[in-house]
């Protein structure tokens, strides 16, 4: 009884982007914790996409090995 009361005063925050985060939102739920003081945060960007290159030298054409006959 005592642990309910705990939940419904607490703020509870679940952090991932996994099949694990859903479960544990979905315990919490039926083990009688309120909805709104559960937080869920999603590190992926909405856009799903996380393009690797976007700081890579080559890329940008700031590499300094490009160019001329460098390197022959």
């Amino acid at each position: 009884m005592r642990r309910q009361k705990t939940f419904q005063k607490d703020n509870i925050v679940v952090y991932g982007h996994n099949m694990e985060s859903y479960c544990c939102i979905n315990v919490l739920l039926e083990f009688g914790v309120k909805g709104p003081t559960i937080t869920y945060i999603d590190p992926i960007p909405r856009s799903g996409f996380i393009d690797p290159y976007c700081h890579d030298k080559k890329v940008s054409g700031t590499d300094d090995t490009k160019g001329g006959n460098k390197g022959r």
